[in-house]
């Protein structure tokens, strides 16, 4: 590093400079002076990476003796450059301030390796504290989104092959905004199911909000007692993932029972029938649960039109010819459509509720059913009939793929 320069150093020739000799004399580096400055300068750098410590985060500032081998890394390469710039200076036969301008070129590319070195050093401090997440965070991400980052250090070797796949992922998600999420859970549409949810929802993309309060939905869902809690836990790095505190608790066959349900979005909720233990819906019993719990609310609710899915049950023969002889039209419903039916929006409500009611047998989970379905007010099945035109609007705009409902 010289001393004693100029603002216009860069632009002094290298070589054959003629300088004034008042400007820098023989010994000007190496004199008490010079030592002065040079050691005044070595200490306000060593204090500002002692204060750079202290401003990096807590979760991710490094110990003192991770400190120190950073910096003492630093440090040696910048006085190993110096000193050689001081010795060149002082060997050149003439004005040594001529050696500035190398002086100077050293000194932006030390400044240039400090940088680069103190970026390591910033690095090592998140290296150190993507470590101390790592149990965390993996906690996090699954196994999925690892192999994700590791694919990306594997397909790019020249780039990534001496960068950690934990480097990666905080790159991702810190530099990149690219956090890892958990991805929705969507049914898989072929082309030709996606060609008949755009059919339908062109067919119908008029409609008002009126019309679709005159259409009675229906669907069939089942309850779970035991439902499965997420898969997310924060766990502290020295507690093993197996500790019962941090486990999901399962069971093999959980108890259940299988609900149909209607409502429409004039007169709110309809029937609501309980399948017995073991007994899957069939053309047969559905025409029975269709007798008794529909076609009463069909002519209270005033409704023009039916929904039901595209279910074998639906479709069979005897079932369209019961519809049909109880002047019932039946909307012509795309398969694998659960974004489109918003019962099911309804269904997960429950299923909520259920969950933090917590029943210990059959009987208690279809009591807290049946309350929680005659509680749900007209006003929330009234939001969720005139949804349709926004969920059809977005099936279209995602080319039949499936939507955020």
């Amino acid at each position: 590093m010289s001393v004693r320069m100029s603002s216009n150093s860069l632009a002094v020739p290298l070589i054959n400079s003629t300088v004034d000799a008042s400007v820098c004399g023989k010994d000007a580096l190496t004199d008490s002076y010079g030592w002065f400055v040079q050691m005044l300068l070595a200490g306000l750098a060593f204090g500002l990476l002692i204060l750079k410590r202290f401003c990096e985060p807590k979760k991710h500032r490094r110990s003192w003796l991770v400190w120190f081998y950073d910096t003492s890394k630093q440090g040696l390469g910048a006085m190993i450059v110096h000193f050689c710039n001081v010795f060149l200076s002082e060997a050149f036969k003439g004005d040594p301030c001529t050696w500035r301008g190398v002086g100077g070129e050293k000194e932006g590319g030390g400044a240039r390796k400090g940088g680069e070195e103190e970026e390591k050093e910033g690095g090592g401090a998140r290296k150190e504290g993507e470590e101390e997440e790592e149990e965390g965070g993996g906690a996090r991400k699954g196994g999925e989104e690892e192999e994700k980052e590791g694919e990306l250090k594997k397909n790019h070797p020249a780039l990534l092959g001496n960068v950690s796949v934990r480097t990666i992922q905080h790159r991702l998600q810190i530099s990149l905004k690219l956090p890892t999420r958990h991805a929705a859970k969507k049914p898989l549409l072929t082309e030709a199911m996606k060609k008949k949810r755009l059919s339908f929802c062109k067919r119908y993309r008029q409609w008002t909000p009126e019309q679709w309060r005159k259409v009675m939905f229906s669907d069939e869902s089942t309850f779970r007692l035991v439902r499965m809690a997420s898969t997310t836990v924060r766990r502290p790095s020295d507690v093993s993932r197996y500790h019962p505190k941090y486990t999901v608790k399962t069971v093999k066959h959980p108890d259940s029972v299988m609900v149909w349900g209607g409502f429409s979005g004039n007169k709110g909720r309809g029937g609501l029938y309980f399948l017995p233990k073991n007994v899957t819906m069939k053309g047969a019993n559905y025409i029975e649960v269709l007798r008794d719990h529909l076609l009463v609310p069909y002519a209270i609710h005033e409704c023009e039109v039916f929904m039901q899915d595209y279910a074998p049950a639906h479709r069979s023969k005897v079932v369209q010819k019961f519809l049909t002889d109880n002047n019932i039209p039946v909307l012509d419903w795309p398969g694998n459509s659960p974004d489109l039916n918003p019962i099911e929006n309804a269904w997960n409500e429950m299923k909520k509720a259920i969950a933090k009611k917590r029943p210990t047998n059959i009987n208690e989970l279809k009591q807290a059913l049946t309350k929680l379905w005659v509680e749900m007010d007209l006003s929330y099945f009234t939001k969720l009939a005139t949804s349709m035109p926004k969920r059809i609007g977005m099936v279209i705009q995602y080319k039949g793929n499936m939507t955020k409902y």
